[in-house]
């Protein structure tokens, strides 16, 4: 049972998050609507990506456990049939299942993988939890950025990427800004 893989809990067969399941911590930033990790933020102590260390797919009706953990996040959504599972999502039809993902420290993560099969889980999946530093703020406010301080960082010659380190900006943002001043200075 390798990391960062779905393992099918009758076959053992393996198969990679860039599929139909796709990554328990893609979930979070999905359930978030979020494309980047780089473009949240998060309140101190609150779920992470990087913590979620373990996960199951239930084909519904099925009965999930319940852990008492408050850090998990369920998901619904459709995936194929388990025989189908490898085959072009779009080609197969699609059955209803239910996700669970879970953040657990390390030396739990196989403890808590034998508890999702021992309740039915089709699928089982894990990975190291990461303690990485995300941008935490006290509050999610909307990021302000002044586009006329962007503009002379520009102006003076700064590449795109020491204007982001310098203001702590993420590259979509300034990608915006700057397409606003090269308009301008056509």
């Amino acid at each position: 049972m390798k990391q960062d893989r779905w393992t099918n809990t009758k076959t053992q067969v393996e198969y990679g998050t860039n599929g139909a399941m796709g990554s328990p911590r893609a979930w979070f930033r999905r359930a978030l609507d979020f494309n980047n990790v780089a473009d949240m933020t998060f309140q101190e102590g609150a779920l992470t990506p990087h913590e979620i260390s373990v996960a199951g797919i239930w084909y519904r009706p099925c009965s999930v456990p319940i852990t008492g953990m408050h850090r998990e996040l369920f998901r619904f959504f459709n995936v194929p049939e388990i025989h189908n599972i490898a085959k072009n999502r779009n080609l197969v039809p699609s059955v209803p299942v239910i996700g669970l993902c879970a953040a657990v420290p390390m030396e739990e993560v196989m403890q808590w993988v034998q508890v999702y099969k021992t309740h039915g889980a089709a699928f089982t999946w894990w990975n190291t939890p990461q303690d990485i530093a995300i941008r935490a703020v006290k509050s999610a406010a909307r990021r302000r950025t002044d586009h006329e301080q962007v503009f002379a960082l520009l102006d003076a010659g700064l590449t795109r990427t020491a204007i982001c380190e310098q203001l702590d900006l993420p590259m979509p943002n300034l990608d915006y800004i700057a397409r606003k001043w090269q308009r301008q200075n056509v």
